[in-house]
């Protein structure tokens, strides 16, 4: 456990598991199946308020630990998990790219390409009056691009994917 500044309940500490294979054997034992997992992270959720440092810090390593979604087997439940971060966080960039990898990960390319728009348009907003790289949201979105280009039967579908693609590979190198 490590102290990291003050919280409403006056001192805020960020936890860690020192062993985090224990730690997931014994979450795997209290909550067996989705719904009680889904209501374990909720409860956390519900506890949260990302005005308070350390509760944001907890809610963006939720956002970034891609395995957090991986303790659920439904894909309406990762979906879930993401909804119900970006109802505490919203227009949140971080949080709309993991969606969409999330999403080409079970094989939505139109969801990806939703969410990794929506993520690469909520950086560019909040990064206006400041100098900022986009890279990593327009390589998200070029991957769904690409992703949807791959299984698209319509040629000239296709063909716009892969440019569109291509052009915001280009921009990230650039």
């Amino acid at each position: 456990m490590e102290e990291t500044g003050f919280s409403r309940f006056n001192a805020g500490f960020r936890l860690r598991a020192r062993h985090p294979i224990i730690a997931s054997i014994i979450f795997a034992e209290a909550a067996p199946d989705d719904d009680e997992k889904f209501k374990i992270m909720n409860d956390i959720l519900s506890q949260l308020d990302p005005g308070y440092l350390e509760d944001r810090l907890l809610l963006d390593q939720m956002v970034l630990r891609h395995e957090l979604v991986g303790i659920f087997t439904s894909n309406d439940k990762k979906r879930a998990l993401y909804e119900r971060i970006e109802h505490l966080i919203p227009n949140e960039p971080f949080v709309f790219q993991h969606r969409s990898i999330i999403e080409r990960e079970l094989g939505d390319d139109e969801q990806a390409i939703f969410y990794a728009r929506k993520a690469l348009k909520a950086k560019q907003e909040r990064d206006r009056f400041r100098k900022s790289s986009d890279a990593s949201f327009q390589n998200t979105l070029g991957l769904a691009l690409e992703a949807a280009a791959r299984i698209c039967e319509d040629p000239l579908q296709k063909h716009r994917f892969l440019s569109e693609a291509s052009a915001y590979f280009d921009q990230s190198i650039k």
